[in-house]
């Protein structure tokens, strides 16, 4: 007798030999093992595998239906892979193996920002990236930017996977809230995906400031100035009611104005007794702005001047003899300046008259001929014989510097 085995030639009948998944999803896989005359086999282990990599193993039931749910790995590699099926055999059956195609595809992540508020004739840049489901960069993609279904321009990715525009707003666009979109079509083995940001476009505004009674002010004193804050993007250039600007000297806020119904404003400002004598001194008038409208601000130059104090020491004369040169008016003394540092001059033009301002003859005063004038470590003396036109007795005289 001789003993051998009949073993019976098999096939899988692969259902799902074609389909699509993406990255990370899963895909069901079916199909039936069947000898060879299509009997059905049971309880029979059939492999799968993905582009070369073995997935899984399942078995089959009464009908030799065989199902398998299969994770997509993050990292499979993209477009048309090879599915396989195969059945090892056993004693009885004789191995088979059926094969597919399935495409497998990319989720993206888009993403794109723009600043907030806006307003017309801005020019801002628009930034964003395509990135796949492992956050890699996508190089090449098309970018569609649309702001509320207008469509602004196509862009395409860098090497880096970001884009970016330059856009000047437009002007027939609503003032308020704006919808930027990215919109990138499905590309290769890439899915489509889209992103969007909400934007304020707000309106433009302006602010001016006038000095009331000029750009000079002596320390301890004030400047004046008034304004108006109104919108640019109005027909009117209608006023903004109810705002506060901010005043600031020299970058040191010094007050704060709230704007009436029409705009406009009012404020003073001291000028301190500590800032420097001179012209480099700066007014400016700021608004911060709000969400309706864009902030703003507007400055001026202004000078500060400083009062002097003229000291007249106890070495000085206190008698004199008209028209005697051997008995003259002689003034010791010093010149400074009113806060600040208390800088004491030197060389200064001084002038004694029988009233102030003799210079100018101010309600008939007249000026003392023939003074010298000797400087010493910034402090004077001043010498002049004393005129015939002065009356004995005591006297006021003027000491005057301009």
């Amino acid at each position: 007798m001789i003993n051998f085995n009949v073993s019976v030639p098999t096939q899988i009948l692969l259902i799902t030999a074609t389909g699509t998944v993406d990255r990370e999803d899963t895909m069901t896989v079916q199909g039936r093992l069947l000898d060879v005359v299509d009997n059905p086999l049971l309880d029979q282990s059939i492999d799968i595998y993905l582009g070369g990599v073995w997935m899984t193993n399942v078995s089959t039931d009464e009908t030799g239906l065989f199902t398998a749910v299969i994770p997509v790995p993050a990292d499979a590699t993209l477009g048309p892979v090879v599915l396989e099926t195969q059945f090892n055999g056993t004693s009885f059956y004789l191995p088979s193996d059926s094969n597919g195609t399935w495409t497998i595809y990319s989720k993206i992540l888009v993403d794109v920002s723009v600043p907030s508020p806006l307003a017309v004739t801005d020019t801002v840049t628009i930034t964003g990236s395509v990135l796949d489901n492992q956050l890699e960069p996508i190089a090449g993609h098309v970018v569609e930017l649309k702001v509320d279904g207008f469509v602004l321009t196509q862009v395409t990715t860098g090497s880096d996977g970001t884009f970016s525009y330059d856009w000047t707003v437009q002007d027939f666009f609503n003032f308020g809230d704006n919808l930027l979109e990215a919109d990138v079509i499905a590309q290769g083995y890439y899915r489509e995906g889209s992103a969007n940001q909400s934007f304020f476009l707000s309106h433009r505004s302006a602010v001016t400031v006038e000095f009331v009674d000029g750009v000079d002010a002596t320390r301890g004193d004030f400047w004046s100035i008034s304004g108006r804050l109104f919108d640019i993007d109005t027909v009117d250039q209608d006023g903004i009611a109810n705002q506060n600007v901010l005043v600031y000297l020299d970058g040191v806020l010094m007050t704060t104005a709230t704007t009436d119904s029409e705009g406009t404003y009012t404020a003073t400002v001291l000028a301190g007794m500590d800032l420097a004598r001179g012209n480099g001194h700066s007014i400016e008038v700021v608004f911060e702005g709000t969400q309706e409208h864009l902030s703003t601000a507007s400055n001026g130059t202004v000078t500060v001047w400083a009062d002097i104090l003229i000291t007249i020491d106890a070495t000085s004369t206190e008698t004199s003899v008209r028209s005697d040169i051997a008995n003259p008016i002689r003034l010791t003394g010093s010149i400074s300046e009113v806060g600040g540092i208390g800088e004491v001059f030197e060389d200064v033009v001084i002038y004694i008259g029988n009233s102030s301002n003799c210079i100018n003859g101010f309600e008939a005063a007249f000026c003392f001929d023939g003074v010298t004038e000797d400087w010493s470590i910034r402090n004077f003396t001043l010498t002049a014989t004393t005129p015939t036109s002065l009356q004995p007795g005591p006297q006021y005289i003027s000491v005057d510097v301009f």
